[in-house]
């Protein structure tokens, strides 16, 4: 696509709404052209801020002085103070679905699989499903579990425990990988940003709707996405957590409950880093 119709695709009012609604208290990423390829971009160029996208006037300044080819936000909610952030709020147990053959059939049925196991612990209104380039992105709203839990376990050790709780309770087909992303650097498509470098869109999916999606949902200039993936119901996730952090324990480097780790920011330079894009 020429850049004056990835400019044309984020000015629309409903693709800049979708992106700032889940940038909200997130860190956000861009992937911007550089020389020989694409280059990720975390900070501002010009004061070296975080990149943050609160509402739809910020989504478009970051439009017009960086010129973005996809957008990108944390799993984590931050506090902020100023443009510093303080501490990780909540965080969203995530899975990233890919096929090696890319039988995108077979994607969507590990998805469903891991809706299903979802659901067999209680939870069916709290679930984010998006489709991104040739692989599947399922997340559980953050919202979903009650703020004292987090405060007691940790945010991202309750999003690393469920998440490798549920992948440990599915089968998916040969050729399909089912990962757990969560880290405390980690960042995910928005909703309708552009693919990187495929000219598609990443779409939200109605987890009911599930075995109805089809790639042509991703087309530019005619996808089909679901608005409501921001639903959730306070508490849904709860038993979950507590069951999933019995059986898998805290995210690996945690030592304490407490925090005894250096600043958010400074860890997730150092590990930006050393993991590189995405």
């Amino acid at each position: 696509m020429l850049w004056e119709d990835v400019e044309r695709h984020y000015l629309r009012d409903d693709v800049a709404g979708e992106i700032a609604r889940f940038s909200r208290d997130r860190w956000v990423a861009i992937h911007v052209s550089d020389v020989g390829g694409l280059r990720m971009l975390r900070y501002h160029p010009s004061g070296g801020e975080p990149i943050r996208v609160e509402s739809v006037d910020d989504l478009r300044r970051v439009v017009q002085a960086l010129r973005p080819r996809s957008f990108y936000a944390t799993i984590h909610r931050y506090r902020w103070r100023g443009g510093a952030m303080v501490d990780i709020v909540s965080s969203m147990p995530s899975w990233d679905i890919d096929s090696r053959d890319g039988d995108w059939v077979k994607v969507v049925k590990a998805g469903g699989e891991i809706l299903g196991e979802l659901e067999s612990h209680g939870i069916s209104r709290s679930v984010i499903v998006k489709w991104s380039g040739e692989g599947m992105h399922i997340h559980l709203n953050d919202k979903a579990f009650t703020p004292g839990l987090a405060a007691r376990y940790g945010p991202l050790n309750i999003a690393y425990a469920v998440t490798q709780y549920i992948i440990s309770r599915i089968r998916p087909a040969e050729g399909v990988l089912v990962e757990n992303k969560v880290d405390p650097a980690r960042v995910f498509t928005s909703p309708l940003s552009l693919h990187r470098s495929l000219d598609r869109v990443c779409v939200c999916i109605e987890p009911e709707m599930l075995d109805e999606f089809s790639p042509s949902w991703t087309l530019p200039g005619s996808f089909r996405h679901f608005s409501g993936w921001d639903r959730y119901v306070a508490g849904e996730a709860d038993m979950l957590a507590l069951k999933a952090l019995e059986a898998v324990g805290p995210y690996p480097s945690s030592k304490s409950r407490r925090r005894l780790h250096p600043p958010v920011d400074h860890v997730i330079r150092m590990l930006h880093k050393r993991l590189g894009d995405i």
